[in-house]
């Protein structure tokens, strides 16, 4: 019988000096910290075959047009963590 491993997704959200604070944090691989500067590339990919490689820079872009910031973090094999920040007037 094959191990279970657990997995989870954390989301937090915050509010402080008039903005808001969305934290997406996953106990996946994570992400290698040469491709961090590179995901948010419309078309970048690590799926062979498969994939545009749009979701995120689709996303950042929508972020953006709110006056938001989207932005991601990670440590190699502890999951990763995206971050949404924006201002209190935005999302009213």
């Amino acid at each position: 019988m094959e191990k279970s491993t657990v997995k989870t997704l954390r989301i937090v959200s915050e509010q402080f000096d008039g903005k808001v604070k969305l934290s997406i944090q996953d106990s996946g691989p994570g992400i290698e910290q040469h491709q961090l500067s590179t995901i948010f590339e419309p078309f970048y990919t690590t799926k062979s075959g498969s994939g545009l490689g749009l979701g995120l820079s689709i996303s950042k872009e929508i972020i953006q047009s709110f006056s938001g910031i989207l932005t991601a973090q990670s440590n190699s094999k502890q999951g990763a963590e995206f971050i949404i920040t924006l201002n209190g007037n935005s999302v009213s």
